[in-house]
């Protein structure tokens, strides 16, 4: 280790200032060879020493670790230092990635949404080799998301475009739109803007990973726009994940934007028979039967995770005890998501073998309601799931701006939730059961 540098990642300025001039560009770099780099936003103060001394040409990979300050305070980040020490190297940089960390828990990144700065953004402009790029902090303005539309190689983009910036982007003019990309991730308010504004223009046939999540959503999202295009899309053969997303997933809470999900939309996904995983954690209300999950089973037999995370009260839903045990039978999945009818009780005379499911480790049943009869479910579980070790259910709910309560429930529904419980202490003895209820977080 260098003089005046600390194993607490502590700098010694004097010191650092004695290494600098040993090491000053364009005499010797500190760490020539380096070629990925992690550090903090606060090392680019002042004369940015130490950022100076480590990126050099070599460098491929640039994470900068943010603690944006709140609106009060007058601390700065010293985003114009930041811009100019790496700008002469952007052009060589293969990823680069911004994140915003908490100032309690410095292992905790967060995906708080602020406008990029001018300095910032003259970056994007010169990226010509870049593969990866993590921005989501910020805000992509429009300029930006037509130059990172033009690169050759950009394999995995995470970035955050508001409704305005998705009008603005204007993407139709475009021949070739983002053609090498693998992976996106995009923190949005607009779901259907997104996918007609820009998910559509997207050329890459070699897409794998698409997730959306939903930041300041400002109305009910619209799932049909989206999944009609993934249908038609270009990269459809290759899809393998497909995530709609929450932002705030710590806790549950009365849904303010509930999208429908029809078996028309989920139909939508039959010509993705590479798909392994489906995420919808939003708002939702489920309105498929057990026909629908069979007809997917018979379009996505490679299905590993499927999440269709549903808070709805007081009504029953289609998909039965017999649909879930085809669904889970049929696939090779390991985590179901489902709100399910669990009312119905199963006889051998007339459902014959139950067929065990060996993949199976993660089931959240949402707000299924159950019978009286538990002790059948318990009995048709322990069949049915020999490898299950989280058993997910739950009514609680955050209905108060202010504060955290139980949402007052109806007799019936608070009767459902007592059921579970009694469900979950029937089966501890067979499966190691983490948490008797958990929000959309524990799914994502």
């Amino acid at each position: 280790m260098e003089p005046g540098l600390y194993p607490t990642g502590q700098v010694n300025p004097v010191a650092l200032t004695v290494i600098f001039q040993q090491h000053q560009p364009p005499h010797r770099a500190l760490l020539p060879a380096l070629r990925s780099l992690t550090t903090r936003s606060r090392d680019f103060t002042g004369l940015a020493l130490h950022p100076r001394l480590l990126i050099t040409p070599n460098l491929r990979t640039l994470c900068v670790k943010v603690k944006f300050p709140d609106e009060h305070s007058e601390d700065k980040i010293p985003w114009d230092n930041l811009s100019a020490v790496v700008e002469p190297y952007v052009a060589q940089l293969q990823e680069f990635q911004i994140q915003a960390m908490d100032f309690q828990d410095p292992f905790a990144i967060l995906h708080y949404i602020y406008e990029v700065p001018s300095s910032v953004v003259s970056l994007h402009s010169s990226f010509q080799s870049l593969l990866a790029l993590d921005i989501r902090p910020l805000d992509l303005p429009d300029t930006a998301v037509r130059h990172l539309s033009t690169l050759p190689s950009l394999r995995h983009l995470a970035v955050t475009m508001s409704s305005s910036v998705l009008l603005e982007a204007n993407l139709s003019d475009r021949v070739d739109c983002f053609p090498t990309l693998i992976e996106l991730n995009v923190d949005t308010d607009e779901l259907s803007l997104f996918a007609t504004l820009f998910f559509r223009y997207v050329s890459s046939r070699s897409l794998e990973t698409l997730r959306v999540t939903e930041h300041n959503q400002l109305d009910v999202w619209d799932l049909g726009p989206l999944f009609e295009i993934l249908r038609d899309h270009e990269s459809h053969p290759t899809l393998k994940e497909i995530g709609i997303l929450r932002a705030d997933h710590e806790n549950w809470s009365q849904p303010l934007h509930v999208s429908a999900l029809s078996s028309t939309v989920l139909a939508s996904l039959h010509p993705l028979s590479q798909l392994t995983t489906l995420k919808i954690n939003i708002d939702v209300s489920v309105d498929v039967a057990d026909d629908h999950l069979k007809q997917l089973v018979a379009a996505c037999p490679n299905l590993q995770v499927f999440r269709l995370f549903e808070q709805s009260l007081g009504n029953i839903p289609k998909v039965t005890l017999n649909g879930l045990l085809y669904l889970a039978s049929h696939l090779p999945l390991e985590e179901i998501t489902l709100r399910v009818d669990c009312t119905q009780i199963m006889n051998f005379s007339e459902t014959g073998q139950i067929l065990p499911c060996p993949h199976l480790r993660r089931l959240n049943l949402c707000t299924s309601p159950i019978t009286d009869f538990f002790d059948n479910i318990i009995s048709v579980f322990t069949l049915a799931f020999p490898s299950l070790s989280d058993l997910h259910f739950g009514w609680h709910f955050e209905y108060s701006l202010d504060a955290t309560a139980d949402l007052e429930l109806a007799f019936t529904e608070d009767h459902y939730y007592d059921r579970w419980m009694n469900v979950s202490k029937g089966l501890a003895p067979v499966m190691v059961l983490m948490d008797q209820h958990c929000g959309p977080g524990d799914f994502t």
